[in-house]
């Protein structure tokens, strides 16, 4: 699997693919390990309510020590690891921490993954700061797919002429997945003036579905792109 596309999903590696020692961390935090078997005592829901806090605090300080421990490779996929369970402030912190490192290679990788996560979680500050920094790392994977995830970005926020040059970026950038779909998306955004606006807004809003892998949106979307396109010759 190529471990250096730009979307989310860039490197989908469970725990058992780092090395042993985060692997080990990371299944204690998930709560993997069941060496002993449990032993009824008495107590009630008092000792069960106390018992479920520890064992998220063991979580919580298993989560804090894989990160902590981590290069800036392992900590892209302990990142992915924690997203996958649902732990977005932890994968937060992988990924800022790959990000921070410097690493020719897992740094623009991580921002990507970052920039999506703090897009999907409304922080769209952050997201545009990491994709930023993504989109001028010239990294032949993370930079072109930065570069379009920026112009979606943008675009959402209103700014037509960021969007563009973003996508010019991507287009200029000869990658081939994120270029075609950049240049699909610059065209897209300059007819958005003609008699074909919504049509067109609508394929825009398909295409930047199918950049960030929602397949059942995407569908939707597309039979909206249809159904406008047949009213609009209907119309003619």
């Amino acid at each position: 699997m190529d471990r250096r596309k730009g979307h989310l999903d860039v490197l989908h590696v469970d725990a058992a693919d780092a090395p042993a020692a985060v692997a080990e961390r990371l299944e204690v935090a998930g709560g993997l390990h069941e060496e002993h078997e449990a032993i009824e005592q008495p107590g009630g829901e008092e000792d069960d309510q106390h018992a479920g806090d520890l064992e998220r605090e063991v979580a919580a300080a298993a989560w804090d020590l894989a990160v902590a421990g981590a290069t800036p490779e392992d900590a892209i996929r302990v990142g992915f690891s924690a997203y996958t369970r649902g732990n977005h402030e932890v994968a937060a912190a992988a990924w800022s921490r790959a990000n921070g490192s410097g690493h020719a290679e897992a740094a623009p990788l991580a921002a990507v993954n970052l920039g999506g996560l703090r897009w999907r979680l409304g922080d769209t500050d952050g997201a545009l700061a990491a994709f930023g920094q993504a989109s001028a790392s010239r990294h032949a994977h993370a930079a072109p797919w930065a570069s379009v995830r920026l112009g979606l970005l943008r675009k959402h926020l209103g700014d037509a002429e960021g969007a563009a040059a973003a996508f010019e970026q991507a287009g200029a950038s000869g990658h081939p997945d994120a270029a075609p779909l950049a240049s699909l998306n610059l065209r897209l955004l300059r007819n958005q003036g003609n008699g074909q606006a919504r049509a067109d807004g609508r394929a825009a809003d398909l295409v930047g579905l199918v950049a960030q892998g929602e397949v059942e949106a995407t569908r939707r979307a597309s039979e909206l792109a249809v159904a406008s396109g047949q009213a609009a010759t209907r119309q003619r």
